[in-house]
């Protein structure tokens, strides 16, 4: 796939497949191309060239409800109240209200967080309404899970948290693409990895084979003697 903004080439024929099941990782600096490419994905920015497919057929509108999207540029209703908010998002996903709300307190027991159900928004702190934003990605019941830049701005507890939480789902039969730059998160959770740099897919594979292919070195070693080369 491809996309240009006027003279900026934001992805470069970029072309990839995340297997069902797996945790794959979409790695790289900041401005790499990385947010681009997931839009393209969901649909809210159409490739200029390619084509995107899902579930194994080209993306499709009833294909959307079926994933779960955190966008980097975090959003709520802060007026409003955590439980309230989540069944109103699992309804635009299609769930009827009874089973919306159902979801919703399942959710925040499973992760603790059910004594702030209740509470508004604003009133949260800025971890725990981050969390809360991640859950809202799930009341959808998802197939598929797209997470751009999930642990920007946590602290180490809720970034154990959140990966504990993702290594859960993906148990559960859940597929993740997981877009960061912290290449020691990508190197703890994911199956496969593509390392994007200034646009262009410059790897792609295993977190094992790519760190073998390099003498052991990290994820990050990797992807700069890649940038370099």
């Amino acid at each position: 796939m491809g996309k240009r903004f006027t003279d900026v080439v934001a992805v470069d024929d970029v072309s990839f497949d995340v297997r069902e099941g797996e945790i794959f990782g979409l790695l790289g600096p900041n401005g790499a191309g990385k947010t681009t490419l997931i839009r393209m994905i969901l649909d809210i920015h159409r490739p200029d060239t390619g084509e995107v497919g899902v579930f194994g057929r080209p993306l499709s509108r009833g294909d959307l409800d079926r994933i779960g999207y955190l966008p980097e540029e975090r959003g709520l209703y802060r007026k409003r109240r955590v439980r309230q908010v989540l069944t109103y998002l699992g309804r635009l996903k299609g769930l009827d209200r009874g089973d919306a709300a159902r979801v919703a307190d399942e959710l925040l027991e499973r992760v603790g967080m059910s004594d702030v159900r209740d509470s508004k928004l604003e009133a949260l702190s800025k971890g725990t309404q981050q969390k809360i934003q991640l859950l809202a990605t799930l009341v959808g019941r998802p197939r598929l899970l797209v997470w751009d830049e999930p642990f920007s701005g946590l602290d180490p507890i809720n970034v154990r948290q959140v990966r504990e939480l993702l290594r859960e789902l993906n148990r559960e039969g859940t597929t993740v693409v997981l877009s960061t730059h912290l290449m020691a998160q990508a190197e703890s959770l994911c199956d496969r990895v593509g390392l994007i740099h200034a646009g262009r897919l410059i790897l792609c594979g295993g977190v094992g084979a790519l760190k073998e292919s390099m003498g052991h070195a990290t994820l990050e070693e990797v992807f700069l003697d890649a940038v370099d080369a």
